[in-house]
């Protein structure tokens, strides 16, 4: 996802194997709310993209980062 943004259909499509549509909404509310990723329009056409400093990390670099931020937060 670094460098470009996603619709929830993309993301959906990625982890398809690991978690339903609902759950994916529900993650996306959350990480917006951290404000880690950003929401870029609305409706049908929102698009969401991760915001600094994660965009330049993959992988589970991002992983490990954005847990580590959000145990710091709560």
């Amino acid at each position: 996802m670094q460098g470009k943004t996603l619709k929830i259909g993309e993301l959906e499509a990625k982890l398809i194997q690991v978690l339903n549509r609902n759950q994916i909404k529900y993650l996306i509310t959350k990480l917006l709310e951290d404000n880690i990723i950003a929401a870029e329009g609305a409706g049908r056409g929102t698009r969401y993209k991760i915001k600094a400093p994660f965009e330049a990390l993959s992988g589970d670099s991002l992983l490990n980062e954005v847990l580590a931020f959000l145990r710091s937060q709560y």
